[in-house]
C-alpha cells in the first residue's frame, strides 16, 4: 500500500528541518505531489525511500515495510 507524508513528516524522519525537506522538493531532488487546491505537499514513501538510497543516508525503520524494500534497495556487499 501507499504511503504518503508531510513535509514536517519526512524531516522529522530523516532528521532535517522542514526548509531542508522544501528546498529538495522545490529543486527537484525530492518528488513531492502538491494537493489539489493547496500549496501542500506530500512525498511518496517510494519516492523517499529512493531519495534516501541515491543519497547514501540511513533507512528509516518505517521505510523498511515497503515490500520492494529488500529486492529493489538493498545494496550488496562488498
Amino acid at each position: 500500500m501507499r504511503k504518503f507524508y508531510t513535509t514536517g513528516q519526512t524531516a522529522k524522519m530523516m532528521g532535517v528541518s522542514c526548509a531542508s525537506v522544501q528546498r529538495w522538493a522545490n529543486t527537484g531532488m525530492l518528488k513531492t505531489s502538491n494537493i489539489p487546491g493547496s500549496r501542500h505537499r506530500r512525498v511518496l514513501d517510494s519516492d523517499l525511500l529512493e531519495f534516501l538510497v541515491r543519497h547514501k543516508q540511513p533507512i528509516p525503520p518505517e521505510l523498511k515495510e515497503i515490500p520492494s524494500w529488500k529486492s529493489s534497495y538493498e545494496v550488496p556487499r562488498q
